[in-house]
Order: C-alpha cells, then sequence, then structure tokens
C-alpha cells in the first residue's frame, strides 16, 4: 500500500484511508473508525496503540513486542546467597541473603573461560579470501640464531588453496613478525633480523618452501617476544591477497638460555589459602623467573585453570600478584561453610614447560576469618 498520500496538513492520519479487513485488523470502535479527530483533541492511549500499529502493519515495520525485559541482578559473588525459585514471569532468578551456616548455592558473576596448559594457537581453517595459505611446515619451537662463523637455517613450507589461474604470476612472501600477547598486538618486527629468501614464486600445485631461513638476534633482545612468520600470498602487482601466521617460536643464543628458561622450580607460596572471592595479595618464591610476554601464573582447579592477569615482577626470584575468583562453573555451586576447594600454582616461562605445583586452597569468604596470614 502506498503510504505518501496519508495525513493532511494537520499532520493527522486519516484511518479511513487504511484498508484494515485487508490486513486483517479489526477495531471495534466505529466512531474512532468513521472520522478524523481535529488537531486540538487528544487520542485515548488504545486509539494510540492501534492506530500506530496498523499504520507499522501496513508499513512492513510490524515487529512482535518481546515477552519480557531482560533484567539483571547485580549481588557479589561469593557471599551467602542462595537461589530462590524464580517468581513467573521474571525471566532470571533472585537472589536472597541466609545465614553463613547454612548450605548456599552460589553462581558465577560473569562467564568463566578456562585456560588451557597445551597450544597456543589453533591455526585458523576458514577464511574470507578466495584463497586460502596453509601451512605445512611450521618454524621450530625454537630457533637457534646465526653467527659469524656458524649459519644456522631452518625450513617452512605451505600450500594455497584456491583457483590460482585468477592470480598468474602469485608470489609468496613472508615477514617476521612479533606474536601477539595480552600487552600488544601482533606487529612486524622492524629491526631486519630474518635472513634468507623471503619471496618465492607460488608453483601450479600451489606449493611454497623457504629452506634457508636465519634468525640473527634472540628473543632475550625484544624483551623476551616470541616470533611468527607472516605467510603474503601476492599477486604479481604487489596485491595482498590472502596471508597466514605460522605457529610462534622462540630465538636464542645459547643452550644454556633455554636450560635456564625451561627450568624454573617455586619454593613457597606467600600464604597457601585465599578466598574465593579473590583479591587476596599474595606473593611466589622460586627462580628462575624471566620477565616477559609469555612469563605466566596459573591457578589449577577442579573447575578449571585459571591464568593470573596481574603479576608484578620483582626480582628473577620473587614475584607479586592478586589471586583471582575461584572459577564457579555457569550452573552454580553448593557449599558450606567448611568448604575447602583442593588448588595448585603453577608458573611458566615459556608458555611450554612448567614449573612444580604447589598446593593451595580455596575458602569461602566467611571462613576466612578464622585463618591466620
Amino acid at each position: 500500500m502506498d503510504t505518501s498520500e496519508w495525513g493532511n496538513n494537520d499532520g493527522l492520519y486519516d484511518i479511513d484511508d487504511l484498508d484494515l479487513e485487508q490486513y486483517g485488523l479489526q477495531y471495534d470502535n466505529p466512531s474512532f473508525l468513521d472520522t478524523n479527530k481535529p488537531d486540538y483533541s487528544f487520542w485515548t492511549g488504545s486509539e494510540l496503540g492501534f492506530l500506530n500499529n496498523a499504520i507499522s502493519f501496513v508499513s512492513g515495520t510490524l515487529k512482535s513486542e518481546p515477552e519480557h525485559e531482560s533484567y539483571s541482578f547485580a549481588h557479589p559473588q561469593y557471599t551467602s546467597y542462595i537461589k530462590e525459585e524464580p517468581m513467573q514471569d521474571v525471566p532470571h532468578p533472585n537472589y536472597i541473603k541466609v545465614d553463613a551456616s547454612q548450605q548456599q548455592t552460589i553462581y558465577p558473576s560473569t562467564p568463566h573461560t578456562e585456560t588451557h596448559l597445551t597450544g597456543k594457537r589453533k591455526e585458523s581453517e576458514a577464511s574470507s579470501s578466495d584463497f586460502v595459505i596453509n601451512i605445512e611446515r611450521h618454524p621450530p619451537v625454537e630457533v637457534r640464531t646465526r653467527t659469524p662463523s656458524e649459519v644456522r637455517t631452518f625450513t617452512v613450507s605451505a600450500k594455497v588453496v584456491g583457483n590460482l589461474r585468477k592470480i598468474p604470476g602469485a608470489i609468496m612472501r613472508i615477514i617476521l613478525y612479533y606474536e601477539r600477547n595480552s600487552e600488544s598486538d601482533q606487529e612486524p618486527v622492524k629491526k631486519d633480523i630474518l635472513g634468507g629468501t623471503k619471496t618465492v614464486p607460488v608453483h601450479s600445485d600451489g606449493s611454497v618452501v623457504f629452506d634457508n631461513l636465519t634468525i640473527s638476534e634472540s628473543s632475550t633482545k625484544h624483551k623476551e617476544r616470541e616470533f611468527v612468520l607472516m605467510f603474503s600470498l601476492l599477486r604479481n602487482d604487489g596485491f595482498e591477497v590472502a596471508k597466514m601466521p605460522s605457529k610462534s617460536f622462540y630465538a636464542y643464543s645459547h643452550k644454556k638460555v633455554l636450560q635456564r628458561r625451561g627450568s624454573v622450580k617455586l619454593r613457597t607460596l606467600s600464604k597457601t589459602w585465599g578466598r574465593m572471592s579473590g583479591g587476596d595479595q599474595m606473593h611466589l618464591i622460586g627462580s628462575p623467573f624471566i620477565q616477559g610476554p609469555a612469563l605466566s601464573i596459573i591457578v589449577r582447579t577442579q573447575h578449571g585453570d585459571m591464568e593470573v592477569k596481574n603479576i608484578e615482577f620483582f626480582s628473577d626470584s620473587v614475584l607479586f600478584f592478586i589471586l583471582p575468583a575461584y572459577p564457579v562453573p555457569q550452573g552454580g555451586m553448593t557449599i558450606s561453610l567448611e568448604s575447602e576447594f583442593q588448588s595448585q600454582i603453577l608458573l611458566t616461562n615459556d608458555s611450554r614447560t612448567y614449573s612444580n605445583a604447589l598446593d593451595f586452597i580455596y575458602i569461602t569468604d566467611q571462613a576466612a576469618s578464622r585463618y591466620r596470614t
């Protein structure tokens, strides 16, 4: 229906112009349908609602209203709370406070994401481009730097999936990038420390091989950051068609560096318990702690592993950190005042090798007052 002619100078719609029965609409107020009210009259709430729905419907924009609004009930994560049966027509449960001696069901305030100890990144299998780069041979996990007297090379290879006839004369280029971490994005290394042939033609079967690559500087000279190789598929005019990063690798100058990096041992924690709500200030003693983006403390619990986000590096043998809250499962969990949850603290310098574990327990906030710091 053409609605462009509706209305008059006073801005009111002529309801007689609406063929309501054609759209299955009815209204039980004949006096309302027969005449337009002058601009100095007031519409009733039902009339305005009906008119708005009628106009929206014939304009193709009528949308059903949601059955309920979405409510969020703010509540502390780990105090004495139990779940109350939800009232009818309320989409989310309320929470009521109970005596700390009773059993309680607690719920997480935010979804918990587990941190897994194996694997740094899954390589993407999909691309919005017409071409996908499958890396068949990644760099070694650790690459030793070259020296004036010894050139140490490594090899990587990949295969392009797609109709290469669309990009005749395609070439593949690799660029050295820093691995992405919590403090910085993946970015190219400005200094030219990647040696060897870094641009090769793509074979008719889509394969490419770089077999004489070298690194001239260690990760230690780059704030312990790891590197990745960015594979970039280019047309013969230099336009980038697709790209894909390799797995990360650590560059080292001597085997003793690797031995030190992977031989971290923990001695003690400042205390062996913490509140389920988190927030306890703690320090960890051990060695050697290597300051860099891969340094991380892991809290392992029966409900998942957590990575400590706020580590303060004091020395290569002392770290300060704030204990994260216990990872309460999304379905909730029932606890009592005496509940204790056995956990462990681990540390890694490189996200690959981990220290020995120190035992640790989470206790309820109410029970914490009985423990000595």
